[in-house]
């Protein structure tokens, strides 16, 4: 390993679990001892010979058990590997599985028993790597809020917020936008307004794959290329509410807005990527679940949060607010699960939640409290087809603990 390579290795280092809590000549130790691999799409990485554990850099992997049925698809910061780590301290062999580069990789490769002799006297980093089911998830929940977690996820948005924004009529052309952004260099979007409105937004990126890729005169108006009606959250929100949208639904400009009127900027992609916040990815996790029994089982896991934001004497309003987007999140899944079950809803329909949710005050003992408003256009028929919804979410949010 070029020794100079190995500053830049632990600065990686230093931003993933576990190793972020080692101290920096543990980290540098490790950190020398590694061999780097590139490999590109395509490559298969075998290891059932390996002796190695693996840490993605950049690129993204995928597992397959034999059967051909996806095991884990794994990116930057991730590890693979488990199994040949876990086997030499139990002598319990895992179910063999193959790993594929679906994604130009480069990967840290670690030797199992110099990481085995460097973390004998650190075993809360060595249970991070065990691949045993009740192993894992006993070190996944034991959740740890960092004071750099609770000091900036569970800020209000308003004291983080980029306030050098750039406001443009909805009439301008693409051209006079994009000289407003360029004489604004701390901003990399502009917001759309039309009659006092916030409509829509415009990134640098969207100039260039919507206009440059496109062809687009620049003489258009911003409307016809512009995001409408884009994510937003408001100023007194937590940080960590701009990250859990950001991660759910790729976006990483999300406008902050008081009154309905944009003041601000946050962009939490840096946040989600380098610091692992235990919420953010079980609503996540939550997002991606089809079956009702695994959404159900995800409850010893709220659990863990909760107990570890109380812990950690994080404030009540704060903690409400982070178990309230996370009920949301049980909530939101739970409706489209029944309208993918259902099929589709037969008119529009508002969601709506009340009591302690709505005021954004839930604990492990919150009950559920919601309804629906229908369209003025439902009728009877369709009112049988939201009774069914509504009973299914209800149901759906008992088995998951509310």
């Amino acid at each position: 390993m070029s020794e100079t390579l190995i500053p830049n290795i632990v600065e990686f280092m230093a931003a993933v679990d576990p190793f972020d809590k080692l101290d920096r000549k543990t980290l540098r130790d490790i950190a020398g001892m590694i061999t780097i691999r590139y490999l590109g799409k395509g490559e298969v990485i075998d290891l059932q010979e390996s002796d190695h554990l693996y840490l993605l850099r950049t690129g993204a992997v995928e597992q397959r058990n034999l059967d051909g049925s996806l095991r884990a698809k794994l990116a930057a910061e991730d590890f693979f590997g488990f199994s040949r780590l876990t086997q030499q301290e139990t002598n319990i062999a895992s179910d063999p599985y193959t790993i594929t580069v679906i994604e130009d990789a480069l990967i840290y490769c670690l030797s199992i028993n110099t990481l085995l002799a460097k973390l004998n006297d650190q075993p809360n980093a060595l249970a991070h790597f065990a691949s045993h089911a009740q192993s894992r998830l006993q070190s996944g929940l034991n959740v740890v809020w960092s004071q750099h977690e609770k000091g900036l996820f569970f800020k209000p948005i308003i004291e983080v917020l980029n306030p050098q924004i750039v406001l443009v009529e909805s009439t301008q052309t693409i051209q006079t936008v994009a000289t407003a952004m360029r004489v604004n260099a701390n901003s990399s979007c502009a917001f759309i307004m039309h009659n006092n409105d916030f409509i829509g937004l415009i990134t640098d990126k969207d100039m260039t794959k919507r206009v440059v890729a496109d062809g687009i005169p620049i003489t258009e108006q911003i409307t016809t290329v512009m995001t409408e009606m884009p994510y937003t959250v408001n100023r007194d929100d937590l940080v960590i509410k701009a990250a859990a949208l950001m991660m759910q639904h790729g976006i990483k400009n999300i406008p902050v807005v008081d009154n309905g009127l944009p003041i601000g900027l946050i962009t939490p992609s840096d946040l989600v990527q380098n610091h692992r916040i235990q919420a953010i990815f079980l609503i996540d996790k939550i997002n991606k679940i089809e079956r009702l029994e695994q959404l159900a089982a995800f409850t010893i896991e709220r659990q863990a949060i909760f107990e570890a934001l109380v812990e950690a004497k994080v404030a009540i309003n704060v903690i409400g607010q982070v178990m309230a987007m996370i009920m949301d999140a049980y909530n939101r899944r739970l409706v489209m699960m029944a309208e993918a079950y259902l099929g589709t809803p037969p008119c529009d329909y508002c969601w709506i939640v009340a009591g302690s949710h709505a005021r954004n005050e839930v604990h492990m003992l919150s009950d559920q409290d919601h309804g629906l408003i229908l369209a003025n256009n439902a009728t009877e028929a369709d009112k049988v087809y939201f009774h069914h919804l509504a009973m299914y979410v209800s149901k759906g949010m008992a088995l998951c603990g509310y």
